[in-house]
Formats: C-alpha cells, sequence, structure tokens
C-alpha cells in the first residue's frame, strides 16, 4: 500500500548560492530633488552599492504611489487610501501598514518601526525608521496631506 505522506531528508545545509541571493545590489542613483538619475562629467549613470543602494531604493518605494506605475504596479505607498481614514489613529495604523508592507518585499529589509506622527492643520509628518541586513537602522521622514 503507498505511503499517504512520504518522508524525505532535510538537508542540513544551505546551499551554495543562499548568501550571494541576499547581498546588497549595485544600482544607478536616482536623485529625488531632480527626478532624475544621477550622471558623472562623461554623462554616464552614477552607479551606488550597498547601504547607498539600498537607501535610494526606500525612498523609491515611499515616494512611488501604489498602482501607478505600469513598471511595477504592485509596489509603493498608498498615501491617498491611507489619508481617506476618517479619523487620525486610522490615517497613522493605515500609513505605518502601507509603509511597512512597501520596505518589506525586499530581501535586505529587516525591519520597519519606531513610527512617529505629527499632525498640522491638513498635513501629516511621519518619521521612522528602517533597518537592513548588516546595517544601522536609518531614519525617513515622509509628509502627507489631505485632499
Amino acid at each position: 500500500m503507498p505511503d499517504l505522506f512520504p518522508a524525505f531528508d532535510i538537508p542540513d545545509e544551505e546551499p551554495d548560492d543562499f548568501e550571494e541571493a541576499f547581498v546588497y545590489k549595485p544600482a544607478p542613483l536616482f536623485d529625488f530633488t531632480t527626478g532624475d538619475f544621477v550622471r558623472d562629467g562623461a554623462n554616464r549613470v552614477v552607479m551606488v552599492e550597498g547601504r547607498e543602494a539600498y537607501k535610494n531604493w526606500v525612498e523609491k518605494m515611499l515616494f512611488t504611489p501604489y498602482g501607478t506605475c505600469k513598471a511595477y504596479p504592485a509596489l509603493g505607498v498608498d498615501s491617498e487610501g491611507a489619508m481617506a481614514e476618517i479619523d487620525r489613529a486610522g490615517v497613522e495604523a493605515t500609513f505605518e501598514r502601507v509603509i511597512t508592507e512597501a520596505l518589506i518585499i525586499h530581501p535586505m529589509t529587516e525591519r520597519v518601526r519606531e513610527f512617529e506622527f505629527t499632525w498640522d492643520v491638513d498635513a501629516l509628518h511621519m518619521r521612522f525608521e528602517v533597518q537592513g541586513r548588516d546595517m544601522p537602522s536609518m531614519t525617513f521622514r515622509l509628509n502627507a496631506r489631505r485632499q
């Protein structure tokens, strides 16, 4: 009679390429104030590595409205949806969730925490920390306005 629950051995070691999959990859440096890639004197796109590449990725996710970019439709932060919540507590909880969900998809993101919210009349100022693997946490700030 065939076994309904087959048994198999679980390997004790990680595959050889496991560590290579979890390294900070080089990336083109984007300047969010100019809205363009940074270029050197020969007009080549400047590449950055490690912490700077990861930080640039985090900023890109924070400034990309969720679902608006055809290149990556399931990435970004849904600021409009968060600001549409009824009360301030709902807005803060939703921002904490959507920011964390947007950033935790990166395999090098370990945690997103220490959210602080400050309200003006119609604007919300957020401060939070993001920690990548094998690096100290970085502080980010984000602002949102009610429409």
